[in-house]
C-alpha cells in the first residue's frame, strides 16, 4: 500500500510536468514581458516615483519591474518553465521511444476492430494484401501465418520530443546570454579603423580583427528630410594571417565574426564637419511675441552681426537686441542624432540697459535658454550666413555607430531554432502510419492508426485493397 507521502510526491510530479502547468507559466511570462515592455527599464528610483503613483512605484521596486528581464520573478518563471519541459520530456520520452521503435506488432482481431481505422476485405489472400501495401511504401512484416504488421514514417512520432528539446535549449541559451552576454559599441569615421570594442563601464576587449570604415551612406525620406530611411556601413575586415575582405553592414544584415555580432546602430555628423564661425558671420534671427501661433508672421527677421543693435518693431526703439555670440555647434544642447546645433546668444536691451541674455537655436525653434518669464519675446535662429563655412547638410560626411554583441548563448539559440524546425517538420508534415492485418475465417481484417486524417486514410486503404 502506498504511503500518503509517496502519493503526494507522485501528484506533485504529475502537476509540475503537466501541460496545464506549462501553459500557466508561459502565460505568466508573456504578461510579465508585456509589463517590461510598457515600463521603461533601467531608470532611477526617483524616476519611477515621479512617473507613477506610490503603490505602482512600490510594486515596481518590490518585483524589480525596472529590470524585468533580470528580475527574480522573471528568472524564476523561466526556471519553472524549463523544469516543466524537462519533466514532461523525461516522463513521456520512454513511452514515445517505445511507440516509435517497439510497437505492439501482435494485435488480436478484437483489438483490430477497435482501432480508429477498421476495414474488412473479402476474397483476398494475406499475400495479396501484403504485396499491395508493400508497393504503397509500407515496411511489412509477417508475424505468423495469419498476421501482418506494416508501418511507414515512424520517425514522425519523435516530433514532439524534438520540440520539447528545442525549447529547453532555447531557455538554456537565453540564460547563458543573460549571464554572459555583453553589449558595446564602435564609433567609426571614414578612413579610421578599430580593433577593440568598448563596453559599458568603459571596459574594452580586443575583437581579434581590425575593422575600418571605407564609406558610410545614409538615405533620408523625401517627405521627412531629417528622418533616415536606411544607412549602410561599407567596411574592410582584416584578420591576422588571413586575407582581408569587404562587406556592408546594414540594418538587419549584421557582420558575424570571431563570436561578435556587429550591427548598424546609428550615425552622426563627423567631427571634421562641425561648423566653424567667425566675427564676420551673419545670423538670421526672427523675433516673435510669446503665445502667438506659429503661422502668424514674426515681428521682424534680422540679419544680425556682432556689435550692432537692432530695434524691435512696435516698441518705439525702447527694446533692442544685439548678438554677442555665434556658435556653429552649441555643445551644451546637442541634438539626439549628434548633428551640429547652431546657436546665437542675444542681449535684450531695454532703454539702453542690458536686461536679459538668452540663447536661440536653429534645431529647437521657439525655444530660448534660459526661459525668461518676464520677457514676452521669443527668438529663433534660422540660419548662418558666413564668408567661408556653412551649416552642415545631409550631403556631408557622417560617422557610423556600430553595435557589438558578444553572446555565448547565441550558438545555443541557433541550435534550438534548428531543432525546433526539425520537430515542427516531423510533427506537421511527417505523418506516421501503421496497419495490422489479420486473417480470420476467410476474411481479412485491416486496422490502422495515423496522425493524419482518419477518413482520408480509410479511403486510401479501401482503394489500395480494392485495386489488388
Amino acid at each position: 500500500m502506498n504511503s500518503p507521502e509517496k502519493k503526494y510526491d507522485i501528484g506533485l510530479l504529475k502537476t509540475l510536468s503537466s501541460i496545464q502547468f506549462g501553459i500557466i507559466i508561459m502565460i505568466s511570462i508573456v504578461v510579465i514581458s508585456v509589463v517590461g515592455t510598457i515600463i521603461p527599464q533601467g531608470q532611477s528610483a526617483d524616476y519611477y516615483r515621479e512617473q507613477y503613483s506610490a503603490v505602482t512605484s512600490f510594486i515596481i521596486k518590490v518585483f524589480r519591474f525596472d529590470i524585468t528581464y533580470h528580475s527574480p520573478l522573471f528568472l524564476s518563471l523561466s526556471g519553472l518553465l524549463g523544469m516543466n519541459l524537462f519533466l514532461c520530456s523525461l516522463l513521456k520520452f520512454p513511452a514515445i521511444l517505445k511507440k516509435t521503435f517497439m510497437p505492439d506488432t501482435v494485435v488480436s482481431a478484437e483489438k483490430i476492430a477497435r482501432l480508429p481505422i477498421y476495414v474488412t476485405v473479402q476474397d483476398k489472400t494475406l499475400d495479396d494484401i501484403g504485396k499491395t501495401f508493400t508497393s504503397s511504401g509500407f515496411r511489412l512484416r509477417k508475424i505468423d501465418n495469419h498476421r501482418l504488421f506494416g508501418e511507414k514514417w515512424r520517425i514522425g512520432y519523435l516530433g514532439s520530443s524534438f520540440i520539447h528539446l528545442s525549447l529547453l535549449i532555447l531557455l538554456l541559451g537565453g540564460l547563458v546570454s543573460l549571464v554572459t552576454g555583453r553589449r558595446g559599441k564602435i564609433i567609426l569615421e571614414k578612413g579610421h579603423s578599430v580593433s577593440e570594442v568598448t563596453f559599458p563601464g568603459k571596459s574594452t576587449i580586443p575583437l581579434g580583427f581590425e575593422i575600418s570604415l571605407n564609406h558610410f551612406d545614409v538615405e533620408f525620406y523625401e517627405d521627412f528630410p531629417g528622418r533616415p530611411k536606411s544607412y549602410t556601413s561599407s567596411v574592410t575586415v582584416t584578420k591576422p594571417s588571413l586575407p582581408s575582405f569587404d562587406t556592408d553592414i546594414r540594418v538587419n544584415h549584421p557582420l558575424i565574426c570571431n563570436g561578435f555580432t556587429i550591427f548598424q546602430s546609428g550615425y552622426g555628423k563627423s567631427k571634421v564637419m562641425e561648423t566653424a564661425v567667425s566675427d564676420n558671420d551673419t545670423a538670421i534671427v526672427d523675433v516673435r511675441l510669446k503665445g502667438i501661433p506659429a503661422e502668424v508672421p514674426p515681428l521682424a527677421v534680422f540679419d544680425m552681426v556682432k556689435g550692432v543693435q537692432y530695434p524691435v518693431p512696435g516698441f518705439e526703439d525702447s527694446i533692442k537686441i544685439s548678438m554677442v555670440e555665434l556658435h556653429g555647434d552649441f555643445k551644451h544642447s546637442r541634438s539626439v542624432s549628434g548633428e551640429p546645433n547652431p546657436a546665437v546668444k542675444l542681449e535684450v536691451i531695454v532703454h539702453d540697459v542690458v536686461k536679459w541674455s538668452v540663447y536661440a537655436f536653429k534645431n529647437f525653434p521657439r525655444m530660448n535658454m534660459p526661459m525668461e518669464k518676464d520677457l514676452n519675446i521669443l527668438f529663433t535662429m534660422q540660419d548662418i550666413k558666413n564668408s567661408g563655412s556653412k551649416i552642415a547638410s545631409n550631403n556631408e560626411e557622417y560617422y557610423t555607430v556600430l553595435g557589438v554583441v558578444k553572446d555565448k548563448g547565441s550558438q545555443l539559440m541557433w541550435a534550438g531554432a534548428f531543432i525546433m524546425s526539425v520537430g515542427m517538420l516531423f510533427s506537421f508534415f511527417v505523418r506516421p502510419e501503421r496497419i495490422w492485418v489479420c486473417e480470420v475465417n476467410g476474411r481479412i481484417l485491416i486496422g490502422a492508426t495515423t496522425r493524419g486524417d482518419h477518413d482520408s486514410h480509410r479511403q486510401f486503404i479501401n482503394k489500395t485493397v480494392n485495386n489488388t
